[in-house]
């Protein structure tokens, strides 16, 4: 996929959406008005359930399959 294939960490996203909104559009090539990002922006409601695989056990993930989640950019740690 490389260059064709954008990944939206949904949890980044959340925490920062006008940054996260930036790099969408411009993998996209296409630009948004401020006006219409602020409104996409509004509608982003980060979900309680946010981060509840911290309250989970990992273990039982194999540590290779738990390294190419966090080399994805993905948050790991447990609480």
């Amino acid at each position: 996929m490389k260059k064709d294939f954008y990944l939206l960490n949904f949890d980044d996203f959340c925490q920062s959406p006008h940054d996260g909104l930036e790099n969408l559009s411009r993998f996209l090539g296409v630009e948004i008005s401020k006006e219409k990002s602020k409104h996409i922006i509004n509608l982003v409601k980060p979900l309680k359930s946010i981060g509840r695989f911290k309250q989970h056990d990992l273990s039982l993930f194999d540590e290779n399959d738990m390294s190419y989640v966090k080399h994805l950019g993905f948050d790991t740690e447990q609480a």
